[in-house]
């Protein structure tokens, strides 16, 4: 009966810290916990700020009842963030036309198959 009752107490953390895992805020915790970690080798105190950085994020953020915010791989851009747009899809996206063949208007040049792969050796005013 131990076992249920621990697991019902951890469910809701556990669903908490899953979401809290695509955010920005476990992106930048995981950054400072390397940042942090690698600073151990200039002193040993470092490791106890490296695990304080990973750790007190998702808890604090637990406790006070905060949501754990919007995943970065959400498909919003920042500047849409507000908006709820979401991103363009690529196939969604024109592309801009491509001039083919000769671009000199004057048609003074050496250019001899029209598609901009030679050398232009005309002399453009």
């Amino acid at each position: 009966m131990v076992v249920s009752t621990v697991s019902g107490r951890l469910r809701p953390f556990w669903s908490f810290h899953r979401q809290y895992t695509t955010t920005a805020i476990h992106t930048g915790a995981t950054a400072a916990l390397a940042i942090f970690g690698l600073l151990v080798f200039v002193d040993s105190r470092f490791a106890a700020v490296a695990i304080g950085c990973y750790v007190l994020p998702p808890l604090v953020l637990y406790l006070l009842g905060r949501d754990p915010g919007t995943p970065t791989g959400s498909g919003l851009e920042e500047s849409s963030v507000g908006t709820g747009r979401p991103l363009e899809s690529p196939s969604d996206r024109t592309r801009p036309e491509r001039p083919t063949g000769d671009t000199d208007q004057n048609a003074r040049d050496t250019d001899s198959d029209n598609d901009d792969g030679d050398t232009d050796s005309d002399a453009d005013n």
